[in-house]
């Protein structure tokens, strides 16, 4: 008896599959109709029940944006240049295509918040008056964000001069040269490795 029970469970829940993935438009269509004409008396129900279950509701919010930290991030930014007054114009940045950070040269392949993880950058950064805008954003490394900061382009190419001795000391023989060809100069001793080539 059971067996037969649990079969025609699936068949049913089979069934409703099918049916809603034909009907899937017109469903969408009619609850967003459904929620448009009812939108006041939503969101007051929902923020009653959320005060008086508020830690149920933390943690449900603690988790999605756990599941979720790309949409969580692009939040953060779309209100922080909100906040300056600053043009917000949502759109996709073109990732190099060679996959490689435009400064240091690095492949961007991990992760965030890996060091060579592909973030976002702001050529013009948003707390000097740039706007979040194609001609303004550019894929780089997550190290040469982080040194960069909200500094000028010109600011990120000289630390990364500074660094490149002391980067390529460390790692022995395996030297990426600079992309635009310049020597690394550390306090007027120049890199050995571009000495060697």
């Amino acid at each position: 008896m059971r067996n037969k029970s649990i079969e025609f469970l699936r068949k049913d829940a089979a069934r409703v599959r099918k049916w809603y993935r034909k009907n899937r438009k017109a469903i969408l269509e009619r609850s967003r109709e459904q929620y448009q004409r009812n939108k006041k008396r939503k969101l007051s129900k929902a923020a009653i029940w959320s005060k008086k279950n508020w830690a149920r509701h933390k943690a449900s919010m603690d988790a999605w944006r756990w599941r979720n930290p790309e949409k969580m991030r692009k939040a953060r930014l779309r209100l922080r240049v909100i906040r300056k007054d600053a043009i917000y114009i949502e759109h996709d940045v073109p990732m190099p295509k060679n996959k490689r950070c435009p400064y240091c040269n690095v492949k961007m392949n991990s992760k965030w918040p890996a060091s060579n993880a592909p973030v976002i950058d702001h050529i013009k950064p948003i707390a000097r008056g740039g706007h979040h805008v194609p001609g303004n954003t550019m894929i780089i490394c997550n190290r040469c964000n982080l040194i960069k900061g909200n500094r000028s382009v010109k600011y990120l190419k000289k630390r990364l001069l500074l660094d490149a001795p002391t980067r390529i000391e460390a790692s022995g023989s395996n030297h990426t040269p600079n992309p635009n060809g310049e020597h690394h100069v550390k306090r007027s001793v120049a890199c050995r490795a571009c000495e060697e080539d």
